[in-house]
């Protein structure tokens, strides 16, 4: 691509971002139908202008494909991680228990950043140096990373996602403590969309968006109840 079709594009491209803007603004006065013609024009004229401007864009070279290389663990390694890994655990589920109570703030936040400190450290102990080389430069003795391998760390993966969903989702109801504003107030306007049905909001003039997510609220207070789960 030569030097001056790319600061064209790039000049074209600001220019629909500018457009967009512009287009929000023209939301915001109103539900008139002149604002809402006006914005939808100039929507149309920035989607125009971005699609212009990424025409043709050359495909990115991708790197050669790397293979891995097994290292072995030590077993005092292994242990030693393990045992970091359980120790993370437990100060993290002892610190949810003080948080759900309430009680001892201070203490919980202290085993909050020690479950943290425990799995940082168990991940230091159980990595270990992998060579990635290229698949032309890889030596035909060398033993790649077996399948078995493969499924303890897909297993690994899943045992953190649901230690994850269980820290995140336990208590749900009580932690955190109250709405934000930003939820609160996109609620009211979810509950306004069910209960009256003259009211469809284009944009969201509190929050300067446009009022997309507003009926994604509706649809989840329709499906499991008007609450702030």
């Amino acid at each position: 691509m030569s030097e001056k079709r790319r600061v064209t594009d790039l000049v074209l491209t600001l220019a629909a971002m500018a457009l967009g803007f512009v287009a929000q603004g023209y939301f915001a006065k109103g539900p008139s139908a002149s604002s809402l013609r006006d914005g939808l024009i100039l929507y149309a004229a920035a989607a125009l202008l971005l699609i212009y401007a990424l025409r043709r864009q050359p495909a990115l070279a991708l790197p050669a494909p790397r293979q891995v290389v097994r290292a072995q663990i030590a077993p005092r390694r292994r242990w030693a991680g393990l045992a970091l890994l359980v120790a993370s655990l437990l100060s993290g589920l002892r610190a949810l228990r003080l948080f759900g109570r309430n009680a001892h703030i201070g203490r919980a936040w202290l085993l909050y950043l020690a479950s943290v400190a425990f799995f940082m450290a168990a991940m230091y102990v159980l990595s270990s140096k992998q060579q990635a080389t290229s698949s032309k430069q890889l030596p035909a003795a060398c033993s790649l990373l077996p399948a078995k391998n493969l499924l303890l760390a897909a297993g690994i993966l899943l045992l953190i996602l649901l230690v994850g969903a269980f820290m995140r989702l336990y208590q749900f109801d009580s932690i955190p403590f109250g709405t934000w504003y930003d939820e609160a107030d996109a609620g009211l306007h979810a509950r306004r969309i069910l209960q009256e049905a003259g009211y469809r909001p284009l944009y969201w003039t509190s929050m300067n968006h446009p009022a997309h997510l507003l009926y994604l609220y509706a649809l989840s207070m329709r499906l499991f109840g008007d609450s702030t789960l």
